[in-house]
């Protein structure tokens, strides 16, 4: 048996690995799909949210985990896994970069995705809705274009009902990453139609990252559009 901690990305939260986690489970391994803070039951508290506390999440579902996980992260949980790894490098077993946004030391989820440029439709006029309680959500016409091109309208459908406000100081929070980040053994899993985090973009922050590259034929959400290859994937890296 292996071990599993997935982390969903941006305005997603952890019903976005609702078709991942019974295959993984299925198979015999111990699968958590967590809800980062400031959302779910902790939705109120927002506007008050740290990459440290996205860091805490992580580190409570590690210690559930009944061994070191594999820690997965989606688009913009790249980087609260990539902080999480380097404070706590001894504690997972990998981590796995789904179409995610990768920093580098000293820069931010914000600052990496703007290197995206116009390819990427999460930076057209309009895709960040900021509240004034400090959060930020996508407008289902933006989330369609940038998340879900690929997928089944029923799928679609059923995921534009649940996108949720997130809070934007993560986003906005340089990484602190070194040596201990380094040494981790990485993957990253590109996505050929990617319209959040382009393909070429992905091969940049991959490498960077010090990760093995893989690509899948799926858009920013292979969780639908390429449930079966994503599962055989993960299930190859536990």
């Amino acid at each position: 048996m292996s071990a599993y901690v997935l982390v969903h990305g941006g305005v997603h939260a952890a019903w976005c690995w609702e078709t991942v986690i019974g295959p993984l489970a299925d198979a015999g391994h111990h699968v958590q799909a967590i809800d980062l803070p400031g959302r779910a039951a902790t939705a109120g508290a927002a506007s008050n949210c740290t990459l440290s506390d996205y860091v805490m999440a992580i580190r409570a579902a590690v210690d559930r985990a009944p061994e070191a996980p594999v820690l997965v992260g989606h688009s913009m949980g790249g980087a609260s896994t990539s902080q999480f790894a380097e404070h706590h490098s001894g504690d997972v077993k990998e981590v796995i970069y789904l179409s995610a946004v990768v920093p580098r030391d000293g820069e931010s989820a914000v600052s990496t995705l703007l290197e995206a440029g116009p390819e990427s439709a999460l930076l057209a006029d309009g895709a960040f809705v900021v509240a004034e309680d400090q959060t930020v959500t996508i407008p289902p016409e933006h989330a369609r274009a940038g998340f879900y091109g690929r997928c089944e309208e029923v799928d679609v459908q059923a995921a534009l009902r649940r996108i949720c406000r997130e809070p934007i100081r993560p986003l906005t929070e340089a990484l602190q990453l070194g040596p201990s980040f380094a040494a981790v053994k990485k993957t990253y899993i590109g996505a050929t139609y990617d319209r959040s985090v382009p393909p070429a973009l992905q091969r940049v922050l991959a490498e960077r990252a010090g990760a093995t590259f893989q690509m899948i034929d799926s858009d920013h959400s292979p969780f639908y559009s390429a449930r079966t290859d994503l599962i055989e994937i993960l299930l190859d890296h536990g």
